[in-house]
């Protein structure tokens, strides 16, 4: 049989983070090449503390997967400027090399049908739906028009000047002694950068995404996703998992009391320089103590829950944390999505569904109260596990740490998604920015 480039291609290039761990471990062997948790990390370091420029070193492509070519990789994962965004979302989450037909398999209880090729066919596709829902839907749809009209201008912008901006930042620790440069004048300045580009970054992903995915972790979805119990009672927001928590609600949720929030800003005030991790105001801890801590935290959790909606009483044993894309630092397509949530006991449950592959799989972790560190896999992968911080779960933008078993962990971000507002739904909803 005559298999046609376009197969090939299919065969080789979608990449789930199931895979990630024996690709950053194969990554880590090439020194020439090594890169930390999203900061520069020295092949050799001199001294324990600063960090080297690493022979072949390109900021431009520093957080791009080493067996992943640049130019390749760099194609289809953002707008270019010339690019309207209705030409640009009929095919933002397909490789300009794949036919949207790969992705249009899946559906849940035969009303939705995911099609990354053309994600505006997933949120029209409707069966015995109540006004409300239509109401939502073309109110969903007329805000993210009136928000791409205000922001595209923007996100053109940072995506002209992503290459130069991302250098420096991902340049500034290189040479420095870590533990001697927080809280200088020259780390609040680099801080700030940090924040301001992952704001834009942020812009990037909700530009790409919009109402295009609303039907991933709505109600439908976990009826058919294949794990989820039956539900007696029928919660009357569909998204009601896409709901943000606040620090205050989720403290009195979890009894803690009032404590103070612990920022877990990978990058800023939580850097490694190839060997140890330094953290704001603390003492240095080997990598793999870091990644053994971080995992010991996710094995902790050893049932898999799913996150139930409350009924009419409003009452419930889960507290949504929302519906997030997890992405690269630099630049990239939103491919993989989790919803997170969490129960009164601490342990992390929810979902991950990558829209290129079809995969989907629940979600299994902790919540530690004395650090305030988030562990948690999904699926059966015992590979990796991604590290957050529950304070930064409360914002719409949490720097995350994956950790890859024994390569060297990588930082990514997670961008929080605004919910759909169901008219005359009980519960909060997210803001539009």
């Amino acid at each position: 049989m005559k298999i046609s480039v376009v197969t090939k291609l299919l065969l080789i290039v979608p990449i789930t983070l199931f895979s990630l761990a024996s690709i950053a471990c194969a990554a880590s062997e090439k020194k020439d090449e090594h890169k930390s948790s999203g900061h520069k990390i020295a092949s050799q370091p001199t001294q324990k503390g600063a960090i080297q420029k690493p022979a072949g070193y390109n900021p431009s492509h520093s957080s791009v997967l080493e067996h992943t070519p640049p130019e390749k990789y760099t194609s289809h994962s953002s707008v270019p400027e010339h690019t309207t965004p209705e030409k640009y979302t009929s095919h933002s989450s397909v490789p300009e090399h794949t036919t949207p037909e790969k992705y249009t398999s899946r559906s849940t209880n035969g009303s939705l049908h995911r099609n990354a090729g053309n994600p505006k066919e997933n949120v029209i596709v409707s069966s015995n739906r109540p006004s409300e829902w239509h109401q939502a839907v073309a109110n969903r749809k007329e805000f993210w028009n009136g928000w791409a009209n205000e922001n595209q201008a923007r996100v053109q912008k940072f995506q002209a000047t992503r290459a130069e901006r991302y250098g420096q930042i991902s340049n500034f620790w290189l040479g420095k002694n870590i533990a001697q440069t927080f809280h200088s004048d020259s780390w609040f300045a680099y801080r700030q950068n940090v924040i301001a580009f992952r704001t834009d970054r942020r812009l990037e992903i909700c530009n790409q995404v919009r109402f295009y995915h609303d039907d991933l972790f709505a109600a439908q979805w976990w009826a058919g996703c294949g794990w989820s119990p039956p539900v007696a009672v029928v919660y009357r927001n569909p998204w009601w998992w896409w709901a943000p928590a606040s620090w205050g609600s989720l403290t009195v949720f979890l009894a803690w009391g009032n404590p103070a929030p612990i920022d877990y800003d990978f990058g800023v005030n939580i850097v490694d320089d190839g060997q140890y991790v330094y953290r704001e105001g603390g003492s240095p801890v080997p990598i793999a103590e870091e990644t053994s801590q971080v995992t010991q935290l996710a094995d902790s959790q050893s049932q898999v829950l799913t996150p139930i909606a409350p009924g009419q009483d409003q009452s419930g044993d889960f507290d949504p944390l929302g519906v997030w894309s997890l992405v690269q630092q630099e630049h990239g397509d939103a491919t993989m999505f989790l919803q997170l949530s969490v129960n009164k006991q601490g342990a992390i449950c929810g979902a991950y569904d990558n829209i290129l592959t079809g995969e989907k799989a629940p979600v299994s972790g902790r919540v530690d109260r004395a650090t305030q560190r988030v562990a948690f896999r999904f699926g059966n992968n015992q590979n990796t596990v991604i590290e957050a911080g529950v304070f930064d779960l409360c914002q719409d933008t949490a720097s995350c740490v994956v950790h890859f078993g024994s390569g060297n962990p990588q930082t990514w971000l997670l961008v929080r998604l605004p919910a759909p507002n169901m008219p005359n739904a009980p519960g909060p909803t997210a803001s539009a920015n």
